[in-house]
């Protein structure tokens, strides 16, 4: 009997270790505002669309943490996290939360062509004391509208035709009788 408690103690006292620690894991949130943007296209100039966001650390965590990220977008778009780095806290405490802030830019080129390109922005967290590295990821897209069709549409070729048809009644009438 005595030699079972010997080798039974020891994972008792281990098991009531495990059992006294809850694992908790730190965590972060990432929402934009207004993940769907569109732009006309354009032959001439660049655009600019703008991406705001708000993040947050709830009170849960148990570590600051410093903030990073990682984004990314379809070519031939370009994404400038400079926003981020400039206007953004370097580190968010339990609890702390960034609102509706300018997050990014995404540059659209002259001459882009119509269609939806998506993106992704990934913030990402450190522990400062436990190294523990969290992220949360947001999906976004822009969306480039086609240039306006030059064909005219059925009303105005009905307008046209009515014009040319009164014209030409008029005419006859005005030489016709002459």
């Amino acid at each position: 009997m005595r030699k079972i408690w010997f080798y039974l103690m020891p994972l008792v006292a281990v098991a009531i270790i495990c059992m006294g620690r809850t694992a908790t894991a730190d965590t972060i949130t990432l929402t934009l505002t207004n993940p769907g943007q569109s732009v006309n296209f354009n032959n001439i100039t660049d655009q600019t669309v703008s991406f705001n966001a708000s993040a947050m650390a709830p009170g849960s965590n148990t570590d600051i943490l410093d903030l990073g990220d990682s984004p990314s977008i379809d070519s031939p778009l370009t994404l400038d996290d400079s926003p981020f780095w400039n206007n953004w806290p370097v580190s968010l405490n339990p609890d702390d939360s960034v609102t509706d802030q300018l997050l990014f830019d995404v540059d659209v080129p002259a001459g882009t062509p119509a269609g939806l390109y998506a993106g992704s922005f990934t913030l990402q967290g450190f522990g400062e004391n436990t190294g523990e590295y969290v992220s949360d990821t947001a999906d976004f897209d822009v969306s480039v509208l086609a240039p306006p069709s030059s064909v005219p549409e059925p009303p105005t070729f009905l307008l046209l035709s009515l014009g040319l048809a009164a014209m030409a009644v008029l005419g006859v009438k005005k030489f016709g009788t002459a």
